[in-house]
């Protein structure tokens, strides 16, 4: 129920006065945001649930496969080892490297007498980026990679089985969270990168 208040009102006693006027506007609509507030609540609770359900995981990392793997034509392979373990990919795309866009990505190497070398590599052909999504996408994709020297990596591995040596072992895979973050937002903008809808486990 709203009450009009009435305490300045002169004259008339039946008037409504110009602040009683302005209370009552006020009231009025608190009582519609306090309304709109609890119907957009069991909403959001139902998307989250929806979302439950549906397993979506949040968990990003991004990986890139370097000019051996599309030189050797075993992109397809890498990504259906990928898709098989439950990883979805969220964003994908073919760019030519620049030596400026190495300089960023191995800034920890530039200083090193074989970066150089890296940068040719690398700016040999064209590069596919991506962006994966899943149950703990960082670790997974890193097991699933293998260790940095396939000569060291186990067969079964990515690098294991296409790799050749320290600088051409096929993919780059983030190491952590947080690299992903950043590695993910130098080479994809928001609008490139999409929602894993579902669950894709294997039944």
């Amino acid at each position: 129920m709203l009450i009009l208040w009435r305490g300045d009102c002169k004259g008339n006693r039946n008037a409504v006065c110009e602040k009683g006027r302005q209370h009552a506007q006020l009231l009025l609509l608190k009582v519609q945001e306090e309304h709109a507030e609890a119907e957009e609540e069991p909403e959001k609770a139902k998307m989250d649930h929806a979302i439950s359900g549906l397993g979506v995981a949040m968990e990003r990392t991004f990986i890139l496969l370097k000019p051996d793997a599309i030189k050797k034509g075993v992109v397809g392979e890498v990504i259906s080892r990928l898709e098989k373990a439950n990883l979805s990919i969220v964003g994908m795309k073919m760019l030519q490297l620049t030596e400026e866009m190495c300089r960023e990505h191995y800034a920890h190497h530039v200083n090193k007498p074989f970066f150089q070398g890296l940068v040719k590599f690398m700016c040999s052909s064209a590069v596919i980026c991506m962006v994966l999504e899943g149950d703990g996408a960082v670790e997974k994709v890193r097991e699933l990679a293998g260790p940095t020297d396939p000569k060291k990596a186990p067969k079964g591995t990515i690098r294991g089985d296409f790799g050749t040596d320290v600088q051409a072992n096929i993919i780059h895979a983030s190491d952590s969270k947080d690299t992903a973050e950043v590695e993910l937002r130098r080479f994809f903008r928001d609008d490139e990168i999409f929602h894993r809808i579902g669950s894709f486990t294997k039944k």
